[in-house]
C-alpha cells in the first residue's frame, strides 16, 4: 500500500485486513486496507476520508496515531503506528489477569488516551480488550474513530454491528446516539476484563451480552476491592452519571503510576512484549552477510559496510536486556527502554521564556480570510469566511485548531457572531430578495432553525443576542414607505417574543454599528438626516425605557457594556474630537465623562478584568468604569489607528493595526509592555482584514489566510 511493504498479515475485521509493513525508512507501521465493497461505497468513502483527517489530530502519548493515508486510493488504507506488544486480550489469555498496580495504570492510561480521542472531536465506539495495546511505557488505544465510518450516524449497516457486545455501552447496544461517556463505559468493561481474565456481561451468545449489558448489573467478581467504586462509576447505566474520562487520569497523571515502580507490567507480560519485538523485528533481518575479510579497513569500520550489523546489535540487545532484569527493544528508527529496577528519568521542563519573549503559537492554521470579528465559545472559535463572492460562517475546534464546519447558505453582517442556546444566529441569503436568521448548531453547522419575517419584511442587522432571544432589525427596500422594526426572536423555533418600529418615524433608521445589551437594556442607535439617537428599550417586552438625542453633526460611536454600566463614545461635532462617558441605564443621563483637553479620537473601547482599554491618539489607555479615572497610558509608535483591533483577557491586553508588525501585548493591570507576537511568513502586518480574541486561556490571531493559537499561561 503506497511506499509501504507488507510484512505479514495482523488480522481482519469488519472494515478490512490489517498488515504490519515497513516504510523505506525503516518504520514499522500496521495499515488497515479497506474491504473493496466498502470501498465502492461513496457515502463510506466520504464518512472515511472525515474521520481520517479527524484522527490526524490526535496524538496523545497512549494512542497510535495515525502517520499516513490513501483515501482516494482505489481501495482506501490508512497506516498508524505500530506498537511492539500484544494486545490486551491476548496478554490476559496467555498470562492472566493484572495485578492492583497494572490495573491503575491500565486505567490511568487509558483514560488520558480518550481524552485526546475526545478533544480531537471523536468518539472510539469499539473501545476492548483487542484494541488496547500493551508496551513498556504505557497502554496504547488503537482504531479510535475509524469504526464510525462504517456505519455513519447509525448504529449497524447492513447486519454489521460496530461494537463488541461485551464491552459497548447500554446506549449503543440500543442502537441510540451515543456519547463521550459510551467510551467510558466501554473503559470500564475493558477494566474489568484486565482484572478477571472476563468481561463484565458474559453470556452464551451476542445477544444474551447484549441483554445483560442494558438490563443486569455487571459482574464484578475478582475486581480488587478499592477499584469497585470507580469501576461501578463507569459501568453506570445512565450515561449522566459516568465520570469524565479526565477524572480518571489520576491527579498527576498516568506518568506517575506508570513509573513509580520502575515498571507497570508484570515480569511474565514484559518478557513477551520483549519476544513479540523481537519477532517482528526477525520478519525484516536482512540477509545474511558474506563472511568479513580477516582485516577490516579502518575506513570501513563505521561506514556503510558497517551497517548490516544493526540488525544483529539489535538482537544483542534483546538479549542482554533479558539477562540484565531490564528491558530494551529497537524498532522503525527508533527506541524505547524500560529498567525493571529503576524509574524512568523525568523529562527535562522546558526552558521558561526570557522576558520579551513572545510565546509559540500552539497551532497554526491555513483558512479562508476571516471577514470580520469573531467569537470563541464552549471550546469552537467561530467567524465568518470571505470567499471570493460571498460570506459563509466557518467553525473551528479551538484544541487542535481542526476545521468542524462551513455554513452552505452565505451570510450577511460583520458584527462578531452570538452563540446562545447552543447555535450561532446569522443573517442568511436565501436567494428570493427576503433576508431570513438562521441559526446554526455550533459544533455540527447544522441549521437548526430559521426565521423568516412576515409582510416581506428582511433581517437587516442582528444588533444583540442575550441567553433566550435574538434581537434584529427589520426593514423594507421600499424607500423608506415602511418603519424600521426591532424584533425578539427564539433562533431556534422562530417565534417572535415582541417587535415595535424601531424609532419615533419612518425617516429614521438603526445605525450601521448596531447596539448592545445591558443589563435588561437593549441599547442602539438611530439616525436620520438632522439627529443622531440613543434608544433604550426593555428586553422583556420592547416598551422604550429612555432615548437622547444629539444634532446631526455628531455621532455615537461605540456601544460597550462594563461592569453593568453603559460607556459610550460620542462626538458633538467634526474638528472637536470625542468623548469616553457612561449613562444611567434607568434615564440615559450622562455619567462621567474623560478628559479629553486635547480633543484626540477615541478608538470603540473594550471592557475585561474590571478596566477599559481603548486608543486615544497615540496613546494606549486603561480606565476604571466606574469612576471615569485613567489607570495608565503607553506612548506607542504611530497615531495611525486604521483597522485598529483590541481584545482582552487573562489579565492582558493586546492591540493591533493594520501597519502593525504583530500582535502588541501589555499588562492589562500596570500598560508596561510584555511582548510583541511577529506573524511569521512574507504578510507580515500588511493583511487587509484580521482580528484578535480571548479565550481559553489563549490569543487568538487571524491575519490573512492564517489562523494562530498562542498560549497565555
Amino acid at each position: 500500500m503506497g511506499s509501504y511493504r507488507t510484512l505479514r498479515l495482523l488480522g481482519e475485521g469488519g472494515m478490512g485486513r490489517v498488515y504490519l509493513a515497513r516504510s523505506p525508512g525503516g518504520r514499522t507501521v500496521a495499515v488497515k486496507v479497506i474491504r473493496p465493497e466498502l470501498a465502492g461505497d461513496g457515502d463510506f468513502r466520504a464518512r472515511f476520508a472525515r474521520e481520517v483527517e479527524t484522527a490526524w489530530t490526535v496524538s496523545g502519548t497512549y494512542t497510535a496515531p495515525v502517520v499516513d493515508a490513501d483515501v482516494e486510493a482505489a481501495v482506501p488504507w490508512l497506516a498508524t503506528a505500530y506498537v511492539l506488544g500484544p494486545s490486551l486480550e491476548d496478554a490476559i489469555a496467555a498470562h492472566g489477569p493484572l495485578p492492583e498496580e497494572s490495573l491503575r495504570a491500565l486505567g490511568s492510561g487509558l483514560a488520558e488516551a480518550l481524552t485526546e480521542i475526545h478533544a480531537a472531536g471523536l468518539i472510539h465506539r469499539d473501545l476492548k480488550p483487542s484494541n488496547v495495546l500493551l508496551d513498556v511505557a504505557g497502554p496504547r488505544v488503537i482504531d479510535f474513530g475509524i469504526a464510525r465510518a462504517v456505519d455513519g450516524d447509525g448504529y449497524t449497516r447492513t447486519g454489521l454491528v460496530v461494537g463488541s457486545p461485551g464491552f459497548m455501552s447500554p446506549e449503543q447496544a440500543q442502537g441510540e446516539r451515543v456519547g463521550v461517556a459510551s467510551d467510558v463505559f466501554s473503559l470500564g468493561a475493558v477494566l474489568v476484563y484486565a482484572a478477571t481474565g472476563n468481561g463484565p456481561f458474559r453470556g452464551p451468545s451476542s445477544a444474551a451480552q447484549l441483554y445483560k449489558v442494558v438490563h443486569e448489573d455487571p459482574d464484578l467478581g475478582g475486581v480488587p476491592a478499592s477499584l469497585l467504586p470507580v469501576i461501578r462509576a463507569c459501568l453506570a447505566k445512565d450515561p449522566a452519571k459516568r465520570p469524565a474520562p479526565s477524572q480518571l487520569a489520576g491527579p498527576d497523571g498516568a506518568a506517575a503510576l506508570l513509573s513509580e515502580s520502575g515498571g507497570w507490567l508484570p515480569a511474565p507480560v514484559a518478557s513477551a512484549i520483549v519476544a513479540h519485538a523481537a519477532g517482528v523485528m526477525r520478519l525484516d533481518a536482512p540477509p545474511a552477510a558474506p563472511p568479513p575479510p580477516a582485516t577490516i579497513p579502518p575506513a570501513q569500520a563505521s561506514g556503510p559496510a558497517a551497517r548490516p550489523r544493526s540488525a544483529a546489535s539489535r538482537r544483542a540487545l534483546l538479549t542482554a536486556a533479558i539477562a540484565g532484569g531490564g528491558l530494551v527493544a529497537v524498532g522503525g528508527g527508533g527506541a524505547w527502554a524500560y529498567a525493571a529496577t529503576a524509574p524512568k528519568p523525568k523529562p527535562k521542563p522546558k526552558p521558561p521564556r526570557k522576558p520579551g519573549q513572545a510565546p509559540l503559537a500552539t497551532w497554526r492554521k491555513t483558512m479562508i480570510p476571516v471577514g470580520g470579528p469573531f467569537t470563541v465559545h464552549g471550546g469552537v472559535l467561530v467567524a465568518p469566511l470571505s470567499g471570493d463572492s460571498s460570506t459563509s460562517l466557518g467553525a473551528y475546534d479551538i484544541a487542535h485548531g481542526r476545521q468542524l464546519w462551513t455554513s452552505s447558505s452565505q451570510i450577511e453582517g460583520a458584527n462578531p457572531p452570538w452563540v446562545l442556546r447552543g447555535v450561532v444566529p446569522a443573517i442568511t441569503n436565501t436567494g428570493d430578495l427576503v433576508d431570513a436568521l438562521g441559526a446554526y448548531d455550533l459544533t455540527s453547522g447544522h441549521e437548526r432553525g430559521t426565521y423568516r419575517p412576515a409582510g416581506n419584511y428582511s433581517v437587516k442587522r442582528v444588533l444583540a443576542a442575550d441567553a433566550r432571544l435574538v434581537y434584529c432589525a427589520l426593514g423594507k427596500d421600499d424607500l423608506g414607505k415602511s418603519p424600521e422594526l426591532i424584533t425578539a426572536v427564539d433562533p431556534l423555533t422562530g417565534r417572535v417574543a415582541w417587535s415595535v418600529p424601531s424609532g419615533p418615524d419612518r425617516t429614521t433608521s438603526i445605525a450601521e454599528a448596531g447596539g448592545t445589551i445591558v443589563g435588561d437594556a437593549l441599547v442602539y442607535r438611530l439616525e436620520d438626516a438632522e439627529l443622531y439617537r440613543l434608544w433604550a428599550r426593555s428586553t422583556k417586552d420592547g416598551s422604550l425605557l429612555w432615548s437622547r438625542t444629539r444634532h446631526s453633526a455628531g455621532s455615537v460611536d461605540a456601544l460597550v457594556p462594563a461592569g453593568g454600566r453603559l460607556v459610550t463614545v460620542e462626538s458633538a461635532g467634526a474638528g472637536d474630537g470625542s468623548s469616553l462617558m457612561t449613562r444611567d441605564l434607568r434615564t440615559g443621563t450622562a455619567g462621567w465623562t474623560a478628559d479629553n483637553r486635547h480633543q484626540a479620537t477615541f478608538t470603540a473601547p473594550v471592557a475585561a478584568d474590571g478596566r477599559i482599554y481603548l486608543r486615544r491618539g497615540q496613546l494606549f489607555m486603561a480606565y476604571d468604569p466606574r469612576t471615569g479615572h485613567p489607570l495608565w497610558d503607553s506612548l506607542l509608535g504611530s497615531n495611525n489607528v486604521s483597522d485598529l483591533r483590541i481584545a482582552a483577557g487573562s489579565g492582558m491586553v493586546f492591540l493591533a493595526n493594520a501597519l502593525a508588525d504583530g500582535v502588541q501585548a501589555f499588562d492589562g493591570a500596570t500598560g508596561r509592555h510584555l511582548w510583541t507576537f511577529s506573524y511569521p511568513g512574507d504578510f507580515s502586518g500588511r493583511a487587509s482584514t484580521f482580528n484578535l480574541a480571548v479565550a481559553a486561556g489563549s490569543l487568538f490571531v487571524a491575519v490573512a489566510t492564517k489562523l494562530y493559537r498562542v498560549p497565555l499561561n
